[in-house]
């Protein structure tokens, strides 16, 4: 009699666990599915950080492997600062030197992981033989692209007037992060071209490129979680 008992209450007791089982298992499946409507949200973010803010784009991004974040770290505090050459100006209304400095203005603070400071002419430049910059190209003239940018010696004479053919509703500019002769990292981004700069959303174009140039991560070269096959930065 106790022994079967003593079955009868092991028969319950196994019952119950495969119920928790079950429950256990419904719930992880709810849980799964609960996280994927917050992985594509979080995909979409990032992706829209890519463009369409404020009517931004990035495309024909580039991180090369010799892209490490780290290294600027070089250019962040103290006296040093990374040089930007900014070539052609779009606007008519507004001198060279004025718009040179509305595009650094904005790249400030923007670089990801590391608060870079960026300078039109650096007080002190880091090992300035190797020729470590940004550049940016507005309105590029044709034939002028992202590959092989850093190479360019004749930018200033070829982007001096705005190209024929240039699109008179978006305003483009190429970027690359140089050392020397090589391109370390590129992008191409476009905005809605206002009738002047103050209509213009230099803003959101700069701080997009910037974002874009220097990632936290290097994916070509980190095996990261949170680097995404599908999102070009990270």
């Amino acid at each position: 009699m106790v022994i079967g008992i003593t079955a009868l209450n092991l028969g319950a007791v196994l019952n119950r666990i495969q119920v928790s089982i079950s429950h256990l298992r419904i719930d992880q499946m709810s849980i799964g599915s609960a996280r994927k409507p917050l992985i594509l949200a979080a995909a979409a973010f990032a992706l829209s950080a890519c463009g369409n803010a404020a009517g931004v784009t990035v495309s024909n991004i580039d991180i090369s492997q010799q892209y490490r974040s780290t290294e600027l770290g070089l250019f962040s505090g103290g006296d040093r600062e990374l040089r930007v050459n900014v070539i052609n100006n779009p606007f008519e209304e507004v001198p060279k030197e004025t718009f040179d400095a509305e595009v650094v203005n904005h790249m400030q603070g923007q670089a990801r992981g590391y608060p870079v400071d960026f300078s039109l002419d650096p007080a002190v430049e880091y090992q300035p033989e190797r020729r470590i910059r940004v550049v940016m190209v507005f309105d590029p003239p044709r034939g002028v692209g992202t590959i092989g940018l850093c190479r360019q010696t004749d930018l200033e004479t070829k982007a001096a007037t705005p190209p024929e053919g240039a699109n008179p509703d978006r305003l483009r500019v190429l970027g690359a992060y140089c050392k020397g002769d090589v391109t370390v990292t590129r992008a191409t981004a476009t905005t809605p071209r206002g009738t002047q700069l103050a209509s213009t959303n230099i803003d959101g174009l700069m701080s997009q490129m910037t974002s874009t140039l220097f990632p936290t991560r290097n994916r070509n070269l980190e095996d990261d979680d949170g680097c995404s096959p599908f999102v070009p930065v990270c």
